[in-house]
């Protein structure tokens, strides 16, 4: 059927409901797939899926800690997603606001300020465009940053793996993208990543290698840090270049003696 919408239910601490109130419209699409981040002032941030086809089939809004919209939908996302329809948004230590979602088959992100203007224009975060990028998380760091992870169509050589990428608040890459499972066998999907109190990311991801669906996951640093005792493999940090062909070529530094050098 049609007229699909997107609701909010807001509970006290008690788990009572205290309202419930549509967000905006889904229009005919059962996959709106809505998210949230709280924002600094109490406030929060929803994003959902509109449509199947057609461009800007998503949309962004504030609302107030009581339900009450204070921006109109704001519409983003361009060409119509492939074949993922999830979203993710991320609160900086700014207070600005980070959306990521797949066009056309690639992931892209957009910010937004505290109330609700897009900052700038969509920012490609896959830098590799061979087969179809999905599945976009992202986490605040401490220093202001964010990190955005996905999962690529057969880039890792054997079925999906997942990617990672660290950005600026400015929206401008600080790394290259890293492959993160080191176990390429299978597909790898649905990752999903956190900052930890040491400054190191946490990366989880679903993994049917041994021919089950696992969770399995890894430790990164960023910032170029390390822990002592790391794991061997740890990405310590990464520099992208251009050769004089056109070329890419990235080089890597990984940690290879537990934390020690």
């Amino acid at each position: 059927g049609g007229g699909h919408v997107v609701r909010v239910n807001i509970f006290d601490d008690s788990g009572n409901s205290l309202t419930t109130f549509n967000a905006g419209s889904a229009n005919t699409w059962d996959w709106s797939k809505p998210v949230m981040t709280e924002l600094d002032n109490g406030s929060y941030a929803v994003v959902w899926r509109t449509s199947k086809s057609g461009s800007n089939n998503a949309r962004f809004r504030i609302f107030d800690s009581n339900g009450n919209p204070t921006t109109s939908e704001a519409s983003f996302g361009g060409h119509a997603a492939n074949n993922s329809h999830e979203l993710a948004i991320e609160t900086l230590n700014s207070g600005h606001v980070v959306s990521a979602y797949q066009s056309a088959g690639e992931i892209y992100l957009q910010r937004w300020s505290p109330d609700g203007t897009a900052q700038g224009g969509p920012i490609r975060i896959n830098a590799t465009t061979a087969g179809t990028q999905s599945q976009p998380d992202i986490t605040a760091l401490a220093d202001g940053s964010f990190y955005i992870t996905w999962t690529s169509e057969n880039q890792d050589g054997a079925g999906n793996g997942i990617y990672g990428r660290h950005f600026g608040a400015d929206g401008i890459a600080i790394s290259g993208e890293t492959l993160i499972n080191e176990t390429t066998a299978g597909n790898q999907s649905d990752a999903h990543v956190v900052q930890l109190a040491d400054g190191t990311l946490q990366v989880t991801w679903t993994s049917d290698q041994n021919g089950n669906n696992d969770i399995f996951s890894r430790t990164l640093a960023v910032g170029n840090q390390v822990t002592e005792n790391a794991a061997n493999g740890t990405m310590v940090g990464q520099v992208t270049a251009t050769d004089i062909d056109g070329d890419t070529i990235t080089y890597s530094l990984l940690d290879d003696s537990d934390g020690r050098f």
